[in-house]
């Protein structure tokens, strides 16, 4: 029941736009990085983002891998 919820709240949050406001911010900061011409050096910093969410707003495992899952897989698409 609880994780219903919160994969409501993360569905409305991305609804809302607040993921594409993150992932521009984000991507605005990477692309200011001079040293970033090699692509995998730019997965490895997303994915050590990812790391570091997931570990700060740990509640339960299916929740973090909803929330960071549903932050983190847009950029690493692009």
């Amino acid at each position: 029941m609880f994780s219903s919820l919160v994969g409501a709240l993360i569905a409305f949050i991305q609804r809302s736009g607040r993921v594409d406001g993150f992932i521009n911010f984000v991507n605005v900061r990477l692309d200011k990085v001079k040293s970033l011409k090699d692509p995998n050096s730019k997965k490895k910093i997303i994915q050590g983002l990812a790391w570091i969410t997931g570990v700060s707003i740990f509640v339960e495992s299916s929740i973090n891998v909803l929330t960071v899952g549903s932050i983190f897989r847009p950029l690493l698409i692009n």
